[in-house]
């Protein structure tokens, strides 16, 4: 769970990822996905087309679907580049 507290201490406000998941794939209790949910930190998997925004600096927003009762939703994702 290094990487959970590694975020956490340098304030990231979210994470998104090009894989499936953000823990290892072996560990299916999922430690660093519950850590940083407990703490209010969303998680943003299987993203695409990350190569294409060039910039480490850019505004980025998640549409998501409204799913009553979910605790997660596909969404659209946007990356906005100035």
């Amino acid at each position: 769970m290094v990487i959970a507290d590694w975020m956490l201490q340098r304030k990231i406000k979210m994470v998104g990822t090009d894989l499936a998941g953000i823990d290892d794939p072996e560990d299916w209790a999922g430690p660093v996905h519950h850590r940083l949910l407990q703490l209010g930190m969303p998680i943003v998997e299987n993203l695409i087309n990350l190569d294409k925004i060039g910039k480490p600096r850019f505004e980025f927003n998640g549409l998501p679907m409204r799913i009553r009762g979910a605790t997660g939703s596909p969404i659209r994702a946007l990356a906005f580049l100035d």
